[in-house]
């Protein structure tokens, strides 16, 4: 309830996997999440998102990352 928005009803669902490779100066990560939502209707959409990242040990205390992804709402 909301006086702003009014009444909505939502129901919303996801399944998150990631893994990673790793060694001593890298780190390898790929994930995917599947995303099921439904707002104010029984029709679902059900959308897949990906991501991936690295990560490279420069010194003892210093590291280089990149990530990249993707996002849905």
């Amino acid at each position: 309830n909301s006086e702003l928005y009014e009444d909505h009803n939502s129901n919303n669902i996801s399944v998150y996997l990631q893994g990673d490779a790793i060694t001593e100066t890298w780190n390898f990560s790929l994930g995917a999440r599947v995303e099921s939502n439904s707002i104010d209707n029984p029709n679902r959409k059900t959308i897949p998102v990906f991501r991936s990242g690295m990560r490279y040990k420069l010194a003892k205390h210093t590291h280089v990352r990149a990530t990249i992804g993707q996002g849905y709402r």
